[in-house]
Formats: structure tokens, C-alpha cells, sequence
């Protein structure tokens, strides 16, 4: 978790991730103070119905990285369902990591298969929010498969893996 923070509650389906600022535990936006140390939570992140790069209208919080968030979104005037995975990192600031990032989406971008979502637009917000805006894949992720099936044999691994690696 970014700064050392835990997760105690689900945010999933949150409006906005809260954090207290003492212990860095995070949670959903269903309580304003923190239940160990009683300090008022601070929000962390984007609110549901916040508009970001013109376009896209934040809807449910669906994930969270060492790096940034991820949210399901709607372009606001084609109403196309969007992932939009935001940085927070403080290196979002950074030009020379934002090149990097920019290089890297235009890369993927390019990249047409059905194993993986495409990639639709980039931006860039003062002062420090990078975001890239992907085709919404539903299904569940591998992170929660693992977690609620365990270690994956070899075979299985094999299996997931060789029609991406085909094509």
C-alpha cells in the first residue's frame, strides 16, 4: 500500500477511499473516523461523479495498486463504459516519468488482441494526476482467483497463459 497504509474495511464500491492519517488504515466512505484511533478519516482519491479529462465521469471504485486506482468510468458524452486507472504516485509530478508513462500507453495502445483491454485515451492534470483510460474487461481478476483458489499448479498456469502468449 502507498505510504505503508493497511485496508481494514472493503472500499470496494466506495464513493471515495478514506484514510487515517495516524495509523495509514484505509476505508470505504461509510464512516468518518477511524474505529482504533478516533481520528477524522481523510479522503483519499477520486469521488463517484467527478468528472477527470473532460470526458470521463468517475463511477465505482474497482481497484487498488502500489502505483494508483483503478475506476469503473463512463465517457461522458458517448456513454462507453471505461476503466480509468489513475497514478497517484508523487512521481505523476515528474515530466520525465509522465514520457515515460505517455511512451509506454502509446506502446500498448497499438497492441490489438483479445487477451488484453485497449487502451483509448492518455492524460495529463495539474499538477500531478496521470490517468489512461482502457476498455472495461469484466470477470474477475487474477489477484481474487488466487485468493479464493489458492496457488495455481503449473498445468493451470500454462493453460492461462499460452493464448496470450499466442496471440
Amino acid at each position: 500500500m502507498p505510504g505503508g497504509g493497511r485496508r481494514a474495511v472493503s472500499w470496494k464500491g466506495a464513493l471515495a477511499i478514506k484514510i487515517c492519517p495516524k495509523d495509514k488504515i484505509e476505508y470505504g466512505d461509510e464512516i468518518g473516523f477511524c474505529p482504533t484511533c478516533g481520528a477524522r478519516l481523510v479522503t483519499a482519491g477520486l469521488r463517484k461523479g467527478e468528472i477527470i479529462g473532460s470526458s470521463y465521469r468517475i463511477g465505482e471504485l474497482i481497484g487498488r495498486g502500489w502505483a494508483g486506482v483503478g475506476y469503473r468510468a463512463e465517457h461522458s458524452m458517448m456513454g462507453r463504459p471505461t476503466a480509468l486507472k489513475i497514478i497517484i504516485s508523487p512521481m505523476a509530478g515528474d515530466p520525465s516519468f509522465v514520457e515515460r508513462f505517455r511512451h509506454a500507453a502509446r506502446l500498448v495502445s497499438d497492441i490489438e488482441s483479445p487477451h488484453g483491454a485497449m487502451v483509448h485515451d492518455l492524460g495529463v492534470e495539474p499538477p500531478n494526476r496521470v490517468f489512461v483510460a482502457c476498455e472495461l474487461v469484466e470477470g474477475k481478476s487474477l489477484a481474487r482467483i488466487l485468493a479464493e483458489e489458492g496457488p495455481m499448479s503449473a498445468q493451470k498456469v500454462l493453460d492461462v497463459i499460452r493464448p496470450v502468449l499466442d496471440g
